[in-house]
C-alpha cells in the first residue's frame, strides 16, 4: 500500500513539473500576445487575466562581504553566519554605510506575474 502511494506521489510530482513547463510557456505567449497590444491586462466574459511587473534584487554577498571588510566594518556588525541584509539597511538607515556601495553588488532581476481569474 505504501509503494502504491509512493509510486502515485512520484507520477503525480512528475506530472506537475510536466504542467509548470507548460503553464511556463503559456505565460511568455500571453505576455508576447498582451505586449504586441501594447497591454498589461485582458478580459473576456469567462476570463480576466493582468500581466504584472516587478524587480527582485539579488547581491553579490561574497564580494559585498570582501569590500566592507576592507573599508572596516566588521564580521560582527554585518553577519550572522552568512551575510546580513538587515543590519546592512540598519547600517544605511542609520547613515553608517554609503548605500552606493551595496548597489556595486546587487543584481536587479525583472519579475513577470501573470494573474488569470474566471469571472462568476
Amino acid at each position: 500500500m505504501l509503494s502504491e502511494l509512493i509510486v502515485e506521489y512520484n507520477s503525480t510530482q512528475q506530472e506537475i513539473k510536466r504542467l509548470e513547463e507548460v503553464k511556463k510557456k503559456l505565460k511568455v505567449q500571453i505576455d508576447l500576445k498582451l505586449s504586441i497590444m501594447g497591454e498589461s491586462k485582458y478580459e473576456d466574459t469567462h476570463y480576466s487575466a493582468v500581466m504584472s511587473s516587478s524587480q527582485r534584487v539579488k547581491y553579490d554577498s561574497e564580494g559585498l562581504m570582501s569590500v566592507l571588510l576592507s573599508k572596516g566594518y566588521t564580521q560582527v556588525e554585518l553577519c550572522t553566519p552568512k551575510l546580513d541584509l538587515k543590519k546592512l539597511e540598519t547600517l544605511v538607515a542609520n547613515g553608517n554605510l554609503d548605500p552606493e556601495i551595496i548597489a556595486d553588488y546587487a543584481v536587479v532581476k525583472d519579475i513577470k506575474t501573470l494573474t488569470v481569474k474566471e469571472k462568476k
